[in-house]
Order: C-alpha cells, then structure tokens, then sequence
C-alpha cells in the first residue's frame, strides 16, 4: 500500500523494505528471489543496519526501536529506544537513515499530511534523542554525502530539498534551500547518494527517479512504470532499487510493487 525505507543491506546481501500501512518488513535478493516478510505491531516507516550492534534499527508510528526480525519470518520483535512525539496524536514517523558516526536521523510528519508538525530527531549511539529541527510538513531523506559533509533534508509537501552541514552532534550549518522542484515534475521523496556522487531522488506523482549533482543540476533520469516510487537505495554493483507506493491510485499494475534497474542500462 505504502512502500517505503528502500535499504540495501552488503552484509547480508539482501534488499529490505516496509510497508508503512500494510506494517509489514519485507525482504529479498538482489534478483528478487528469496523474499520473506515480518509483521510489525504498528506502522514501520523505515529500517537501517545499527553499525554498533549490527542488529537493526528503525521507526515505527510513535519512536525508533531497535528490530529484531526472525530468520524464518514472522513477527518482528521490537524494543523502542525513544518515544519524542508519543504525545503527538497527529504525527507519526516517516524517513530515516544512519550517518557517519552511526548516529540515526529520524523525520515525523502529520500523518493528514495537513499542519508543518513534522520534527527532525537525532539518536547517538548512546541513545540520547535531541530535536534537530521543526516546521516540517512532510519530511523524507535525510541523505548523506559522500564526502561527510552535508546532509540533504527533503519536505515533500514544499517541493524543496535543503542542505546543511553537519558533524557527530548534529546540524552544525545554517539550513538552505538546494533545490526547488516544480509540483508539475513531482514530489521529491526518499533520496540516496551513488557511488559516483549523484544524489538520486524519487519523485512522487512523477514516475521516475532523476540523479542531480553537487550544485543541483539534473544529470540523469530513470522512468518508471509506476505513478509514486517512494525511495531509492543502490547494491554494491550499480543495482538501484525503488520502492512505490498505490495508496490513493485506482486500480493496482505494478503500483506499490519494489522495482529495480541496471544503472549501466539507463
């Protein structure tokens, strides 16, 4: 219904990702072979590798947790580290991702997709949660460049992806605006860096993943046969892998299904 959290996983060799309203994990190889699936007490937005532990972390509707999953599937366990917006009705958490230094950046967002309730959270290795930033309407990223500098913020709702520097404690540079799209190409959505550098954004309502670089400029385009695609991650061998989502569609096609393209191809 509403895929999500693209992650590839070189450990274990495998594509993971979530349903956030179907609350399930999902799991595959890299030719789509092998899938298992866990189901998850609540909406599950997004799951990562803990670089510490080497077990898993993630967010669920209210907190981020650390996510044990089964090797046979099933039902996933979880143990919640930090619960910040338990008190918040209308939010829940949407994107995610580990920087660096192992720390987790988790985004929340209004659920109606109405008020700029959306929160920027912070997680160490120690588990100590501190807000990032606030005013957010829709927040997905973050993303993380190559070189350890900048982190990328999205707000969907806005069209706009920001830009700021950051080090081991967080946001450490003023928040600019990197790049403001046109709601008629689509909303920019979950994003991830290549290995040549080229951040590669979703785009929501535009059918297609399109890569920019460092100033912002477009470099390429991969169409897509689906009207949501949500995320994007890559393998380690130029595989990139898009989830999609067909809440709100009419009629189903490849709609809400993973998909995935050779990068030499395209």
């Amino acid at each position: 219904m509403l895929g999500e959290g693209a992650y590839w996983s070189s450990r274990d060799a495998c594509f993971y990702w979530v349903d956030i309203k179907g609350r399930r994990i999902f799991r595959t190889g890299s030719d789509g072979t092998g899938e298992l699936s866990w189901d998850t007490p609540d909406e599950v937005s997004f799951i990562v590798e803990d670089p510490k532990s080497g077990n898993f972390l993630g967010a669920l509707r209210k907190g981020v947790a650390r996510i044990a999953l089964p090797p046979s599937g099933g039902s996933a366990r979880i143990n919640y580290i930090t619960m910040p917006e338990n008190d918040l009705v209308q939010n829940r958490f949407n994107d995610g991702g580990i920087d660096r230094y192992g720390n987790l950046w988790a985004g929340s967002m209004d659920d109606g997709e109405k008020n700029a309730s959306g929160n920027w959270w912070h997680i160490n290795t120690e588990g100590e949660t501190r807000l990032l930033l606030s005013g957010f309407k829709v927040t997905n990223g973050p993303a993380f460049s190559p070189d350890g500098v900048h982190v990328y913020l999205n707000d969907s709702a806005l069209c706009r992806t920001y830009r700021a520097q950051y080090d081991v404690n967080g946001i450490v540079s003023g928040l600019e605006v990197w790049n403001q799209f046109d709601e008629a190409h689509g909303y920019p959505d979950g994003m991830a860096f290549d290995r040549n550098g080229l951040l590669w954004i979703a785009f929501w309502d535009g059918h297609c993943v399109r890569a920019y670089d460092e100033a912002g400029f477009i470099q390429r385009r991969v169409d897509l046969p689906v009207a949501r695609p949500t995320n994007v991650a890559f393998n380690d061998y130029d595989i990139g892998f898009v989830t999609s989502a067909r809440i709100g569609l009419n009629g189903d096609g490849l709609n809400g299904r993973p998909l995935m393209f050779e990068m030499r191809k395209n």
